[in-house]
């Protein structure tokens, strides 16, 4: 008798094992089974824009993000939620005004323009269903440039005995800058970063 009793916990722990174990494997074969259907989702994505006209530049600030409106698998949905830092979508701003007419000061580009830039980056399995915001505006002024010269800020001590040959100087001696003309015609030179020294000897480059 006492061992038909003790037989009765080892019997429950079993059938209690067992169960927990189909219930596992039950309850991966359900996620995995939901994971591979189609759901919608949001996500946002950093955008980098190349290829702006040559002899225009942008003055007004582009989105740094563009958020899709998704429908993928719920595979694809997790990566995208939880991947930490995506790689920004570059849009190629000349292919989406192909559409928008004559190069003018301002232009509004529907971001659907931009569609194969996001289908080719982010995969053919993921549907892109909606973009926000919904267009892009680019306000564009002339762009000119010139050279103008680089003046190095420098500030140092030399040790005793010690002298300078020649005023501190860069290399190189000039850069050119482009941009607005009202902008641009107010910059004469452009100077180095601040540089502090001490105690100087010896040739110093």
């Amino acid at each position: 008798k006492n061992e038909v009793q003790g037989l009765k916990p080892m019997l429950f722990n079993k059938q209690m094992t067992v169960f927990i174990v189909c219930f596992l494997v039950a309850s991966l074969f359900w996620l995995l089974q939901a994971l591979s259907s189609a759901y919608p989702a949001t996500v946002e994505f950093p955008v980098r824009y190349r290829n702006l006209p040559s002899k225009k530049v942008v003055v007004n600030e582009l989105p740094a993000s563009i958020t899709l409106d998704l429908k993928t698998t719920g595979f694809r949905i997790l990566y995208q939620m939880f991947s930490k830092e995506r790689e920004p979508i570059e849009i190629d701003v000349a292919a989406g005004m192909q559409f928008s007419g004559p190069l003018r000061d301002q232009l509004v580009i529907p971001t659907r323009n931009f569609r194969s830039d996001f289908d080719r980056q982010i995969g053919s399995d993921i549907e892109v269903t909606g973009f926000r915001p919904d267009s892009i505006v680019l306000m564009f002024n002339d762009k000119i440039c010139r050279k103008v010269p680089v003046k190095a800020d420098v500030n140092f001590t030399l040790q005793k005995q010690y002298d300078t040959v020649t005023a501190p100087h860069t290399f190189p001696d000039s850069v050119t800058v482009c941009g607005p003309p009202s902008l641009i015609s107010q910059v004469t030179e452009v100077h180095t970063q601040p540089l502090r020294f001490q105690a100087l000897q010896g040739k110093v480059e």
